[in-house]
């Protein structure tokens, strides 16, 4: 049908006809057990505004997986096993699937504080640089999308198989602290195994990362649809509203106005330059 109901095809005054947007049917992987950092609470929010905002008619259903890395998740796109994922892009991330380029924590995640021994924070009141902290070893991941970064700036890493290793590490002193964002240290060190840890209050490393929503190369009618979503989100000031429901606490705690800022160096990625996108601390008096 090329026009609205009841006009004549030669009426001159007809309208063009309109067909109703495209259902979204959405899926997405609900682990059955995952670090208790709350990403998923705060980015279904987002995603639900996105779509609400989008003007789709849309059906939203998780799809239940055994716990899984980022690194499997991206199979488990191509595969076709949901539609959609939060991840923490990366060059070949962005490559291989197809990011929708608006920071969900607003470049949060590449604020990091450093969880270190109760104690051992003596250790960091004289760092100020890069070349300080490359006498201390951080305890990261294996196939982390940060580790990268770090080695290219000069800092010492050792990696663990697992998430919960890297605590034990740090007790054990095996590594010298373990950086943490702004939106994942403060739940972290509140749980039994970082007891006899704490979060070091003098220095903030900062660089450059994003998680992004990612869909398949095939699915451009999803990802813009999302996009134009957030958008509208951040327009009407229901992305803000989340945002600092979500992290606006721990943004307080962290007083990254107060912290020695290190700076890393990141060239391997075209970011969003709107500074909206962003979040940005105030200036250390």
């Amino acid at each position: 049908m090329s026009f609205i109901a009841g006009a004549s095809a030669c009426n001159s005054q007809s309208k063009p006809y309109t067909p109703p947007p495209t259902k979204l049917h959405v899926t997405y992987p609900e682990p059955s057990d995952r670090n208790p950092h709350g990403f998923d609470a705060y980015v279904l929010t987002l995603l639900r505004l996105a779509l609400e905002n989008s003007g789709h008619p849309f059906a939203l259903t998780p799809v239940k997986r055994p716990s899984f890395g980022e690194t499997r998740s991206e199979n488990f796109l191509q595969m076709r096993e949901y539609n959609l994922h939060w991840l923490n892009t990366n060059l070949h991330r962005e490559k291989l699937l197809r990011p929708i380029r608006l920071p969900l924590f607003r470049g949060l995640i590449g604020w990091r504080l450093a969880l270190v021994k109760l104690g051992d924070e003596r250790q960091f009141e004289n760092t100020h640089n890069l070349t300080h902290l490359s006498h201390f070893k951080a305890g990261q991941g294996h196939n982390w999308p940060d580790n990268p970064i770090l080695r290219r700036n000069g800092i010492p890493l050792q990696l663990s198989a697992s998430w919960e290793g890297l605590f034990k590490m740090l007790d054990q002193g095996r590594i010298d602290y373990f950086p943490r964002s702004v939106i994942e240290i403060w739940d972290e060190q509140s749980l039994p195994l970082a007891r006899g840890l704490t979060v070091e209050p003098n220095i903030v490393l900062h660089y450059r990362a994003a998680y992004y929503f990612f869909t398949r190369r095939d699915s451009p009618e999803l990802a813009t649809a999302i996009e134009s979503g957030l958008y509208a989100a951040i327009a009407n000031g229901d992305f803000e509203r989340t945002f600092n429901q979500f992290y606006g606490r721990a943004i307080q705690r962290s007083q990254l106005g107060t912290r020695r800022i290190i700076a890393l160096e990141r060239n391997d990625l075209n970011f969003p330059v709107a500074e909206l996108l962003w979040y940005k601390p105030p200036k250390r008096e």
